[in-house]
């Protein structure tokens, strides 16, 4: 058994051949060959993992179960060190120390046992919001500054490119404590927002002109259409099967087959995945909704119960220090902010465990903040933390 290998999804598995198959054969990045055809690797899903994993495999002349191993594993330690290096240095004494290690560890083994793009919500948080807070408390060098905010933007485009949206709550965290920050003049608000957004922008620049470029010409090459399908993880297909979260009288079942059968329904050419896939999906969603809201509205509140439960197991007295905590307005509203956008998901696909890493991250980060500034306020580090 190999960390990582085994508790991958299946479908992702054998995307996976195909993607490494298709870079054998062609060496064009993000084309698959499933033994009869070229498609563009991750139709459907999140893309990040099917450029990653088969260019490791083929760097290092590794199988694809090691190359999975090395993806997952590699990111998955630095991310844990680089968490308790900045903490500990926003948080240095012993009491301080032993609090981040427990919620810390709450969250990476959760991650472990897990498993799978999933954990990529909660890593992103874990990591990049101490890294951003760690920014603003310690350096007042601008070039420094500046070359650390282009980075930490750089990796939240990489984050999003791995798991869709995985990075964006932390990219409204930032903005939002920019914006509001009192101690910052108008200027330096707009040029410290731009070298995020540059550091951003630089990824996708380097994703569209090179990668996705070259996978592109070659699908036009072979007369595959790639605008008939979405880039990305689908939305509506996940939305659709997450009203089947309750028992419900319009036959639909969290699978992948309650969708597509009601999209053959609908139109029996439809091709599943695909644009028009989804916008049969979504027009049915909607239609719903419109006619039975109270079905909706339960289901959300059924998830919302899932929720709790699960964050009063992995955040336990971390929930309860956030809840009670009233200092610090603006940091609040930041975490707040975390917390509503990675729910998103959850609330309207299905509370498992692995949708809702991100919110659990983001609740023992704010406890660490919360419990330590409460208990020891004196440390310098500290007083730049909550200067908002």
């Amino acid at each position: 058994m190999l960390p990582f290998v085994d508790n991958l999804m299946p479908f992702r598995y054998q995307h996976l051949q195909w993607t490494l198959k298709g870079l054998e054969m062609t060496g064009v990045p993000l084309i698959e060959y499933d033994g009869t055809k070229y498609l563009p690797a991750g139709i459907s899903d999140d893309t990040g993992i099917y450029y990653f994993i088969p260019q490791i495999a083929k760097l290092l002349n590794v199988n694809l179960d090691w190359a999975i191993l090395i993806f997952f594993s590699s990111i998955f330690i630095t991310s844990m060190f680089l968490s308790f290096f900045l903490l500990f240095k926003l948080f240095p004494q012993k009491n301080q120390k032993a609090i981040t290690i427990y919620f810390i560890l709450i969250i990476f083994l959760s991650c472990f046992f897990r498993g799978d793009i999933y954990i990529f919500t909660a890593i992103s948080v874990t990591t990049l919001i101490p890294l951003f807070l760690y920014i603003n408390a310690n350096y007042s060098n601008k070039k420094i500054l500046y070359f650390l905010l282009i980075f930490l933007g750089f990796i939240l485009s990489i984050f999003n490119f791995i798991r869709s949206n995985s990075a964006t709550a932390i990219l409204i965290f930032c903005l939002y404590l920019i914006i509001i920050n009192k101690n910052t003049k108008f200027l330096l608000k707009v040029s410290r927002i731009l070298g995020i957004f540059a550091g951003y922008l630089l990824f996708l620049v380097i994703l569209n002109l090179n990668i996705y470029n070259e996978r592109d010409s070659f699908l036009y090459n072979h007369k595959i259409d790639i605008k008939s399908f979405p880039e990305g993880h689908i939305f509506w297909h996940q939305v659709y099967i997450g009203l089947g979260f309750l028992t419900n009288d319009y036959g639909i079942r969290y699978t992948d087959d309650s969708a597509l059968e009601k999209a053959k329904e609908i139109n029996p050419d439809v091709i599943p995945q695909s644009i028009n896939y989804e916008k049969i999906l979504q027009n049915e969603v909607f239609r719903i909704i419109t006619s039975n809201p109270w079905f909706f509205i339960k289901n959300i509140f059924a998830k919302l119960g899932v929720i709790f439960l699960y964050l009063l197991i992995f955040s336990n007295f971390g929930l309860i220090i956030v809840l009670k905590n009233q200092n610090h307005f603006h940091l609040n509203i930041s975490f707040i902010l975390v917390f509503i956008f990675n729910l998103i998901f959850p609330l309207l696909a299905v509370p498992y465990p692995s949708y809702i890493l991100g919110t659990i991250a983001a609740f023992n980060i704010f406890a660490i903040c919360t419990l330590n500034n409460y208990l020891f306020n004196k440390n310098q580090s500290i007083k730049n933390l909550f200067s908002f």
